[in-house]
């Protein structure tokens, strides 16, 4: 399964003009980033096991290559 693709730097300008676009008080802008912080942290949180889950696929997938040249070499040898 591969991870979904995100564009960080996407959303961090979103982010940046929202809070342009937010005015209010410093405490208000506060209130913000906490809320959009709680919500997008869970979602992060899913985006780095599904690429953790990749990462280890693919590691598995390697040993089992690495070991498969291996034996050819010793073959060959």
């Amino acid at each position: 399964m591969a991870p979904p693709k995100i564009n960080v730097r996407t959303a961090q300008r979103n982010l940046e003009s929202l809070f342009k676009l937010l005015g209010g008080t410093a405490e208000d802008r506060q209130r913000f980033f906490e809320i959009v912080l709680g919500i997008t942290s869970r979602r992060e949180a899913v985006l780095v096991n599904a690429h953790l889950e990749s990462i280890a696929v693919m590691a598995k997938q390697l040993e089992t290559d690495s070991k498969a040249l291996q034996s050819a070499a010793r073959q060959k040898g």
